[in-house]
């Protein structure tokens, strides 16, 4: 869905670093895995207006505390990262992207899947819920 027509965002990276002993002080599980996806706007110029950046991360936090707040073994994070985006004319193209980081623990494989699966799917829901969101205020300003 991220990188359909449909969407308003799109992703140019992502990792995936598979499950591995747990390293991560604090949370008690044998196991974790981690990884990162970068989205931005399909609309390439709304990258390089700081604030649309910013109420994207902020919205997408907004969004991920209401979608699985039982999901004590996982966690999703942000970074605002700088980016050049060479398809704008040359005065506009220092940018940003949101890199969404994601982690997820457990004491099994299975467990530590199922967490991630659980993440995966609330941030789904999450940028759906952005994306939407973006649709109807544009839709509104232009009435």
């Amino acid at each position: 869905w991220l990188n359909s027509p449909a969407s308003p965002f799109e992703s140019n990276d992502c990792a995936f670093g598979g499950v591995q002993v747990n390293e991560t002080s604090g949370v008690p599980a044998r196991l974790e895995c981690s990884g990162r996806v970068m989205v931005f706007a399909r609309e390439l110029a709304r990258n390089v207006e700081r604030t649309w950046v910013e109420s994207m991360k902020n919205d997408l936090h907004r969004q991920l505390s209401i979608v699985d707040e039982d999901l004590a073994l996982a966690m999703i994070g942000t970074t605002i990262v700088p980016v050049l985006y060479r398809a704008l004319p040359k005065d506009a193209q220092r940018g940003s992207q949101l890199m969404i980081s994601f982690w997820s623990w457990g004491d099994s494989e299975g467990e530590v899947m199922d967490n991630l699966r659980r993440a995966v799917i609330g941030l789904t829901q999450a940028l759906r819920a952005i994306a939407a969101d973006r649709r109807g205020r544009s839709q509104a300003k232009r009435l």
